[in-house]
């Protein structure tokens, strides 16, 4: 059971489909694959309510939240408002969990708590279950063996459900046959009944969001993004001109959450082929192009130029990657993970669980995000700005960090807050994070430690998940914890003393163990490695960056302008010739040649270089390229208005 837990969601069904129906890892290719899904009939309405306290009574949650639940389901009414008439109350009775509410999903998954167990008792059957969706799948066998367990599993769900108020709706029920490439014209023998019903076949199921085609392409999820991203497009357009309208960054903002989203949902989980990709990649663009107002012929490479989309292998690999992250979070999350054979958590060795004793007296707060080492700097900067002030008056703060011997070990320093070495030993590991969280571990050790900083983190991440490396917990023990300690992230080398300390703290042991290494080019621990959605994608698009958004204090028209300069998009009357050859010739008004960009604003012998202070830079391409990377307000708008006033002088500026 995935649905309204912590740390699962709908896209852990999609990865199990993925893995052992999609790709078929452990399917032969001769045996027919079947997805049927199942759909009770109004099951939040239809809920007994004894059901979920029978339920709720055998997990043994304790007298108060037993009765909490019983009062918040008993004595319900409801009263119906037509035309300003109210009628009297009425009755709910004994089914039904109210909608909206908070403690409805919870309540309607204690009620299905015994039911996972008996469908895993039925052998070669997976099965997944979401809130009143029901899905169940096998991966291989003979078609009568495969008829067989999947009609057990579905009496089996009938016999549990019935008794509890449900009912399977054999309508709204699908069935779905992946078979294999030389049999899919051939008639289907396998046939499944719900309430002395036939379920029907059909050529695609959607999953909890994910299209899945009987002939394994991938046309209809493709359509409906692409009449998604169309619809977005259009939108755009209606709140947004290049003289009015929402800005940018706004506009940027939609195409992530309406676009970028959708893409990031369901593509993860297909197999795409080249050709799909790069469909998916024109749509991402066209969506990036209308919300920054320039041209959708703009060169691929220009908008790439900008830093600000991704591609859809991009997204595939920042979707799955923080997934996968978010799994190892709990226990059924690794579950997931060791029955699909994915050895994530482990990729930096064995992690075990941190003692609960320690985990208690943790409070670790969340991360920070838009923190990347190259593309936030500033952020950064103004973080350990910060964190310099509130540990000022504290008491009780210790600084950890780690560094490379020149073997396979690392060292592991904790300094206090006058640089003074407290704890530190060596241990033998190559992973940065073991190292880190060795260092985190010495520091929990003090008896007046109450803040605990830290510039790793991974290492933090994995005491927030309360998993860490054998090594680790071997430090650790299970000391006498009294009171709460605060365990906070500091960005590496942004001036915070006392992280400047326990690196130098740090660095100072290695070397005293005789490292060889030249002291100028030793690293610490390295880079954290990138987990999150958003920080993987910042990533990518920020190593292409090359030209620099538009100033805040640029009006609508001018930020748009200075996107299309940047792009080369700006319109030119050698352009605008292509288009429209019977309203404009080509050629420049001034001296007769070929009016291109280039040429109408700095390279044309006419214009009027003292009336223009700027031309005076401008001596070749690379020039202008430079003013086009400078990020102060007064040169952007010296920028914009030399074009407009080239385009004025072409008598295009109306276009502009």
């Amino acid at each position: 059971m995935v649905g309204f837990r912590p740390h699962l969601s709908t896209q852990d069904v999609m990865l199990r489909l993925k893995h052992q129906i999609i790709d078929g890892e452990k399917s032969s290719h001769l045996d027919t694959r079947v997805i049927p899904g199942l759909d009770l009939t109004k099951a939040f309405d239809t809920i007994r309510h004894d059901a979920v306290l029978e339920n709720l009574e055998k997990l043994g949650v304790g007298r108060h939240t037993f009765n909490y639940i019983q009062d918040f389901l008993s004595d319900r009414t409801a009263q119906i408002s037509i035309g300003g008439v109210t009628s009297d109350d009425i009755i709910l009775g004994g089914r039904g969990t109210p909608q909206g509410s908070v403690l409805s999903p919870y309540s309607f998954n204690v009620a299905m708590t015994e039911l996972p167990a008996k469908l895993s008792k039925i052998e070669g059957l997976h099965h997944s279950i979401y809130a009143d969706n029901i899905t169940l799948w096998m991966t291989g066998g003979c078609d009568g063996f495969i008829q067989d367990t999947l009609q057990e599993a579905i009496r089996t769900i009938e016999e549990y459900v019935t008794p509890r108020g449900l009912t399977c709706s054999p309508q709204k029920s699908e069935l779905l046959l992946l078979k294999p490439v030389r049999s899919r014209q051939l008639p289907s023998d396998i046939a499944l009944y719900s309430q002395g019903l036939r379920i029907p076949s059909v050529k695609s199921i959607r999953i909890l969001g994910l299209r899945v085609q009987a002939d394994g392409n991938n046309y209809e999820t493709i359509e409906s993004l692409k009449a998604s991203t169309y619809q977005i497009t259009w939108l755009i357009s209606r709140i947004s001109g290049r003289h009015f309208g929402m800005r940018e960054g706004n506009l940027v903002g939609l195409v992530r959450a309406f676009v970028v989203s959708r893409l990031a949902y369901v593509l993860p989980f297909l197999r795409l082929g080249v050709a799909e990709k790069a469909k998916l990649d024109c749509l991402i663009r066209k969506a990036y192009k209308r919300a920054l107002g320039i041209p959708d012929s703009t060169s691929n490479e220009k908008l790439a130029a900008l830093g600000l989309h991704n591609t859809v292998e991009e997204i595939v690999e920042a979707q799955r990657t923080s997934q996968l992250e978010r799994l190892t979070k709990s226990a059924t999350g690794r579950h997931i993970l060791e029955n699909l054979g994915i050895r994530y958590e482990r990729q930096t060795g064995e992690k075990i669980d941190v003692p609960r004793r320690v985990r208690e007296k943790l409070t670790i707060p969340n991360l920070p995000r838009h923190m990347h080492p190259v593309h936030h700097v500033e952020r950064r900067t103004a973080r350990a700005k910060a964190l310099r002030r509130l540990l000022e008056k504290e008491e009780g703060v210790y600084y950890t960090d780690a560094a490379r011997y020149d073997r396979d070990a690392m060292a592991a320093s904790v300094v206090d807050k006058q640089g003074k070495i407290v704890a530190s030993c060596s241990v033998r590991t190559t992973e940065p994070e073991v190292a880190e969280e060795v260092a985190i571990a010495l520091a929990l050790k003090l008896q007046d430690a109450k803040i605990i900083v830290s510039d790793s983190q991974m290492a933090i991440r994995q005491y927030a998940k309360g998993r860490i490396s054998p090594v680790t917990l071997r430090v650790l023990g299970d000391p006498e914890m009294t009171a709460k300690v605060k365990l906070i992230w500091t960005p590496a080398h942004s001036s915070l003393p006392g992280n400047e300390d326990a690196h130098d703290a740090a660095r100072g042991l290695t070397r005293r163990a005789g490292a060889t290494s030249d002291p100028s080019i030793e690293s610490s621990t390295g880079g954290d490695r990138l987990v999150t959605f958003r920080d993987i994608l910042d990533h990518y698009a920020g190593e292409r960056m090359r030209y620099p958004p538009a100033h805040p204090s640029l009006d609508k028209r001018q930020a748009v302008a200075w996107r299309r300069l940047q792009t080369g998009t700006y319109p030119s009357t050698a352009q605008l010739s292509r288009w429209y050859p019977d309203h404009y010739k080509g050629d420049c008004q001034l001296c007769g040649a070929r009016a291109t960009l280039r040429h109408i604003i700095w390279e044309c012998s006419r214009l009027d270089r003292k009336a223009q202070p700027l031309l005076k830079k401008i001596t070749n391409q690379e020039s202008w390229e430079a003013l086009l990377l400078c990020t102060d307000l007064k040169v952007q708008q010296q920028v914009v208005r030399l074009a407009e006033d080239a385009a004025g002088v072409q008598g295009i500026l109306a276009v502009a």
